[in-house]
């Protein structure tokens, strides 16, 4: 399931919209909570929630209301492997919202690249957002 976030003042906060047979749709807010909103927010690349809200705080989307009950352990990776309902009694005066944690920003460690090149140095990169990690040998000039 794809998600995003609308109508914040910046990429981190909004309306949770998922995309379901190319269109989008809102995420009732009956059962919402921080769990279910880590859960959308770790899917958008960011480390987690600051806090998850209802009562459509993002103002109230269009469309159709495409999940209801959303009940997530806060483990998962995406939103559809969170308990749902496909059809809500809800209505857009009810839509969820999320704001999601910035990623750290992480001084960089250098260390030797290989023993056998004293001027090479290893930037270690860690992206916070992606949980992966990337090695660059740079020569020294």
């Amino acid at each position: 399931m794809t998600v995003r976030l609308v109508n914040g003042s910046d990429s981190r906060r909004g309306r949770v919209e998922v995309l379901h047979l190319g269109n989008w749709g809102t995420v009732c807010d009956h059962a919402w909570d921080m769990r279910d909103a880590n859960v959308v927010c770790r899917m958008l690349g960011f480390p987690g929630a600051l806090a998850a809200y209802r009562d459509a705080k993002y103002g109230p989307g269009k469309g159709r209301v495409r999940l209801g009950d959303v009940g997530c352990k806060g483990s998962e990776t995406n939103i559809a492997f969170c308990a749902y309902k496909d059809y809500s009694d809800c209505t857009h005066s009810n839509d969820a919202g999320a704001a999601c944690r910035a990623a750290s920003v992480v001084p960089q460690p250098r260390i030797p690249c290989n023993r056998q090149s004293p001027f090479a140095k290893l930037f270690f990169k860690k992206s916070m957002i992606q949980r992966l990690s990337a090695c660059t040998c740079v020569t020294k000039l």
